[in-house]
């Protein structure tokens, strides 16, 4: 888990009327974060079109490469459902390329789950006994949640005749974008979680909910996001992931965990919902914790407390992205038609 403390960008001249040089402004920190895209490229560019003709975030006309004084976090959920997964991991594979620690990615759980059901499937072609009895299982858990629109898309993008030849599509799709293929190195280097130190304050991100057991501390965190890690660099790509993701991912809760909607702020007061907040905060040693993974219940961002922010608004179903803006006058939601709303600080 990065605590990625970034420079404030280049300083640069201008001329001023009188004929002198005089410097810019350095360009002052800012971050975003950006929730479940689910295959809905259009919907991921307009709010990136958005973000870079209001804030100026990328340096590149084919909006990849971000500014010097700007990070970037995606909170995971990348397929499924919609109907340009391909496009939307060929994409945020360009930015990261050109951008490193500026754009981070985090693995959601149907990241996690396309993964286990594709290399369920390559290792049945592969006829190996001790994955048999996982195949249909993993596939079909995969299918009943969003995971039939990326089928279809691997079929078309990849060429493939018969769109019902399961095994062929986990076989090119896992040639693709595992070990060697054009989005491999994303997808192995997506993390479980994310700390990032902001004027003073620190931001935890996260795809699902941290979830009420150990996993609430800040070692925890830091502990389980390092072997999480780890452990997708090795196995991403493989036909033992289906093994390894029912049984020994690291931090696996985090992915799916639905507790603050479930059980933290379920019928309680706004001042209950304030101290709980904090003590969540508190327990995870951070100022403010994102996640995305629940979608709000009015597609826009949810706050809890002043503390939790849930940025998962549903996009693939409304095409209407928001983002989460931290800048030094607060933080602040943004529409892509350029709405801001300061919902903290």
């Amino acid at each position: 888990m990065d605590d990625n403390r970034h420079a404030q960008g280049h300083e640069s001249g201008s001329v001023t009327p009188g004929g002198e040089d005089a410097e810019a402004p350095v360009p002052r920190p800012v971050l975003f974060a950006i929730g479940d895209i689910h295959g809905n490229y259009d919907a991921l560019r307009s709010i990136i079109s958005t973000l870079q003709s209001r804030h100026r975030i990328f340096t590149n006309a084919g909006l990849e490469a971000l500014a010097d004084h700007v990070t970037l976090v995606f909170t995971g959920d990348y397929v499924d459902r919609g109907p340009h997964a391909i496009k939307v991991l060929d994409y945020l594979a360009r930015m990261k390329a050109k951008s490193g620690n500026r754009a981070v990615m985090l693995m959601g759980n149907h990241e996690a789950m396309s993964l286990a059901s594709l290399g369920a499937m390559q290792g049945h072609s592969r006829m190996r006994p001790d994955l048999s009895t996982r195949v249909l299982a993993a596939w079909r858990h995969h299918e009943l949640n969003g995971g039939r629109a990326l089928y279809r898309e691997i079929a078309d993008t990849l060429e493939i005749e018969g769109s019902d030849d399961h095994v062929a599509m986990a076989r090119a799709f896992l040639e693709e974008f595992g070990r060697g293929g054009r989005a491999g190195d994303l997808l192995r280097a997506l993390e479980l979680a994310y700390i990032h130190e902001f004027s003073g304050y620190s931001f935890l991100f996260s795809h699902g909910d941290v979830p009420r057991d150990s996993l609430r501390s800040r070692q925890s965190l830091e502990d389980v996001a390092m072997a999480f890690k780890g452990h997708v660099a090795s196995q991403v790509g493989t036909v033992d992931w289906v093994s390894k993701y029912d049984e020994d991912l690291p931090g696996r809760e985090l992915l799916w965990g639905r507790d603050y909607t479930d059980t933290d702020f379920a019928r309680v007061t706004p001042e209950q919902e304030v101290s709980r907040a904090q003590e969540i905060c508190d327990a995870c040693g951070v100022d403010f914790i994102v996640a995305g993974h629940t979608i709000t219940p009015d597609q826009r961002i949810r706050v809890y407390g002043g503390r939790i922010f849930h940025i998962d608004v549903g996009m693939v179903f409304t095409g209407e992205p928001t983002a989460l803006m931290v800048s030094d006058a607060g933080i602040s939601s943004v529409t892509k038609y350029g709405d801001e709303l300061l919902v903290g600080f």
